[in-house]
């Protein structure tokens, strides 16, 4: 009897092998069929991201053996109509030299690009430095959306755009409510309330202004990606689906954001596009670009790339004390192309050295300062925010030419 028993209860034992191997194959295919849905949904969601119209997808074609351009630009929706807030264009040298960032105001004034039989024509005349017809990237948005914007911002700079990357601010309080409450200076906001501090100015210029927004958006993005990553989900990917558009993948934008980060650091130097503010019908002020300036700069733009005068501010101050010798100076410079910004008295009148002081991170502008001042010091001290790019301090060893 006994041997009946154990074949008994060797089957017994098989059986419930059997069984658990059944229960774990299940467990298995159940983890595989959510695993592919998960997949299949995240998928979904980062394409979603990704404007794949053949025109946006086709920008990457044009030649970029001097560097690859990305333009950058917010807009919100003001009465319904949308307004672009302002615009970067972000240029990486075809090498590993450092990257350029250029700020174009929103509010600037444009030459419109036709469409002819022929091709492409400006509505303006060529060597006509003013503008004869008003429309501003707002305009160009309103009539044709990203495309049409770029093709128009495309030919005012004299460069193609590679890639671009555009953000409806008015995500912003959806974004930052997915999560509750953001921290802000001493505050804890709600969505609307740090959309609230984001849009109005606090008595910035407007280069301030888009560099406090851009590191507001930049506080957002990494409030969001705290746990798992900006793109870990298809609920976050999908709510930011609605207000980004882009021709980057997923995966591209995702690396462009890692080489965007420290771009809009204090230190970062960041360059105006020539121009000047003027007030149109009296009442409100736009940007006119100077044509021949820009384009200047953009054809130099490379890896010997080198900032054109009309760019570079300066402050002269006079430490030597001699009576006129800033202002003498400072009318020097200005005739050579720099834009003086500010003419002054030093801290004190016992400098014996004259002195050029960068104070930017980029020493190019001041050494192209300091050929100009004879028997300088040349200097580097960095302030955040300051009013020049290069300060010259006038010694008592400085004579007028």
């Amino acid at each position: 009897m006994r041997p009946k028993v154990r074949k008994r209860k060797k089957k017994g034992m098989s059986l419930i092998s059997i069984r658990k191997q059944h229960f774990y194959f299940l467990v298995a295919l159940v983890l595989l069929i959510a695993v592919v849905f998960t997949g299949v949904r995240l998928l979904g969601s980062y394409r979603s991201v990704q404007n794949q119209a053949a025109w946006a997808l086709s920008l990457r074609d044009a030649s970029q053996d001097e560097g690859t351009n990305y333009l950058l630009y917010g807009l919100s929706d003001q009465k319904k109509d949308i307004f672009i807030e302002e615009l970067f264009l972000l240029h990486f040298p075809a090498t590993d030299s450092e990257p350029r960032l250029f700020f174009i105001p929103g509010k600037v004034l444009l030459h419109r690009l036709q469409n002819a039989e022929n091709g492409l024509e400006n509505d303006s005349e060529e060597d006509n430095e003013h503008l004869s017809s008003f429309y501003t990237p707002s305009h160009f948005y309103s009539e044709g959306g990203a495309k049409y914007l770029i093709e128009q911002l495309s030919f005012f700079l004299g460069i193609p755009v590679h890639h671009y990357l555009e953000i409806n601010y008015e995500g912003i309080p959806e974004m930052v409510d997915y999560k509750g409450t953001i921290p802000y200076r001493e505050y804890t906001l709600q969505g609307r309330d740090y959309f609230a501090y984001f849009m109005n100015p606090e008595d910035e210029e407007p280069l301030e202004l888009a560099l406090r927004r851009a590191k507001m958006l930049g506080n957002v993005v990494e409030f969001l990606s705290d746990e798992g990553g900006f793109f870990s989900t298809p609920k976050l990917l999908s709510k930011v689906a609605q207000y980004l558009s882009t021709d980057l993948s997923w995966k591209e934008l995702n690396d462009f954001y890692k080489n965007l980060d420290p771009l809009f650091k204090s230190e970062q130097l960041v360059i105006t596009i020539p121009g000047t503010w003027k007030e149109i019908n009296g009442d409100e002020l736009f940007f006119e670009p100077e044509w021949k300036k820009i384009n200047e700069m953009t054809a130099n733009l490379g890896d010997d790339f080198t900032l054109p005068p009309q760019v570079i501010t300066v402050e002269v101050l006079n430490g030597s004390g001699a009576p006129g010798v800033a202002s003498r100076v400072g009318e020097m410079l200005h005739e050579a192309g720099f834009q003086v910004v500010s003419i002054d008295n030093a801290d004190h009148f016992d400098y014996q050295l004259s002195q050029v002081i960068s104070r930017v991170d980029d020493i190019g502008a001041a050494k192209d300062i300091a050929e100009i001042i004879p028997g300088a010091e040349f200097l580097k001290d960095p302030i955040p925010q300051h009013p020049a790019m290069v300060t010259v301090i006038l010694g008592k060893n400085f004579t007028l030419p």
